[in-house]
């Protein structure tokens, strides 16, 4: 019913996207945190991406309209949104190959690495063209 009644909907005047990071006490797979979502009534078709960027961090990604149903949802199941994370801060750089580069060289390794998480992300979201 929810994709019936977003079809009759005017088209929103934002087309902005955000990630909300939330705790995550393990890295688990995808499909079954999926499944976590669902039982939190939360709709995965507009969660376009979730990745892991830290340690018991996981990200998820949707429109900027969807973030306040989103964060309603988890505020329901008495989960926090992590404030502030920073997914560029060169510390989340842990691969011990890294290790003897300079500052200014880590921290665009670290730009590097979102950026090709974010390259991933966007093969992956299907756009839903009338």
């Amino acid at each position: 019913m929810e994709a019936i009644h977003r079809r009759f909907v005017p088209v929103a005047a934002h087309h902005d996207y955000e990630y909300v990071y939330l705790p995550s006490r393990y890295r688990e797979p995808i499909s079954s945190l999926r499944s976590k979502l669902h039982k939190l009534k939360i709709n995965n078709a507009r969660v376009l991406d979730v990745h892991y960027p830290d340690r018991q961090v996981v990200a998820l990604l949707v429109h900027t309209e969807y973030t306040a149903d989103l964060l309603a949802a988890f505020a329901k199941a008495k989960v926090e949104p992590i404030q502030g994370f920073n997914p560029l801060n060169p510390d989340l750089l842990r691969d011990p190959k890294y290790a003897d580069l300079s500052g200014s060289d880590r921290a665009a390794k670290c730009t590097e690495v979102h950026q090709a998480r974010l390259v991933r992300a966007l093969q992956h979201i299907q756009l839903d063209h009338p």
